[in-house]
C-alpha cells in the first residue's frame, strides 16, 4: 500500500487494503486486527472487511482482516494537499498510501 493516487478534492475514495507475504502474495487466512490513521485533508469515514458476521463497528479506526482484506472509506475535505492513510498490525509490517488531492 505505498502507491500515490491523484483525485479531485470534492470525493470519497475507497481503499482495499491486504495483508501481504513479502513476496507480495495476498495471505488470506490473516485475520490480523488492523489500525488506520489518515492525515490530511481527509478523514477516515468507516472501515469495512466483509465478513458478515463480523460485529465490529464500521466508524472505528480499526478492524480485523478477513480472509486477508480489510476496505477503508476516505472522505476529503475539499483542500488540496497529501493525504496519508496508514496502516499498522501487530507482527507486519506498517504501510502507507499517498493520494495528491488537487
Amino acid at each position: 500500500m505505498n502507491n500515490s493516487n491523484i483525485i479531485p478534492n470534492d470525493k470519497v475514495t475507497n481503499e482495499v487494503n491486504r495483508g501481504q507475504h513479502h513476496s507480495g502474495r495476498t495471505v488470506f487466512r490473516e485475520s490480523a486486527k488492523v489500525v488506520f490513521s489518515v492525515t490530511g485533508p481527509a478523514e477516515l469515514v468507516a472501515v469495512d472487511n466483509g465478513d458478515l458476521s463480523s460485529s465490529e463497528p464500521y466508524n472505528n479506526n480499526r478492524m480485523h482482516l478477513y480472509h486477508g482484506c480489510v476496505s477503508t472509506v476516505i472522505r476529503l475535505t475539499g483542500e488540496q494537499g497529501r493525504v496519508v492513510l496508514s496502516a499498522a498490525s501487530e507482527g507486519m509490517y506498517p504501510a502507507r498510501l499517498v493520494i495528491n488531492v488537487n
